[in-house]
């Protein structure tokens, strides 16, 4: 997975990224496994 991102990131200039997707990504290098609750997106679902 981290290789399909690294190479689709080709093209991402600029892409800004806050505290809590920088974090998320640090979770999933180590555990690719681990579960995860968006809540900006569960309120956009309700």
């Amino acid at each position: 997975m981290f290789a399909v991102l690294l190479d689709a990131s080709e093209g991402w200039h600029g892409l800004r990224m806050n505290d809590t997707l920088r974090a998320r990504l640090q979770v999933l290098s180590t555990d690719p496994d681990s579960t995860w609750e968006d809540h900006d997106l569960k309120g956009l679902a309700a």
